[in-house]
């Protein structure tokens, strides 16, 4: 299980303006986002029950990830090799679902 420690953070991500680059860029087939869970466990098994071989990135947030600056941060899981596993989570302070979509995410060349 990836914990909130092993998250990368980015804390002043803006769309449009910036860009998270991964394994693929986003698209609508590819990425999937939902509302706030409770918790990082809650929105960890959220995004593990979502990825499936074709969802590859799960956008979230939790109200309770560590009790300071993580608490409602963004959190992009993905899924980098296409087995169905998170393999990463990188935390967005201030970014939800609605400052944010697949095409904030671009392929690395």
């Amino acid at each position: 299980v990836w914990a909130d420690a092993n998250a990368d953070v980015i804390t002043d991500f803006t769309t449009g303006d910036d860009t998270i680059q991964l394994f693929a860029a986003g698209t609508n087939a590819n990425y999937q986002e939902a509302a706030e869970e409770l918790t990082y466990g809650d929105a960890f098994a959220a995004a593990a029950a979502e990825m499936n071989g074709t969802i590859r990135y799960y956008l979230t947030s939790a109200a309770t990830v560590d009790g300071g600056d993580l608490d409602g941060a963004g959190l992009l899981f993905f899924d980098a090799n296409g087995d169905s596993d998170i393999d990463g989570v990188i935390a967005l302070i201030g970014v939800t679902q609605s400052n944010f979509d697949e095409t904030d995410i671009i392929a690395y060349v």
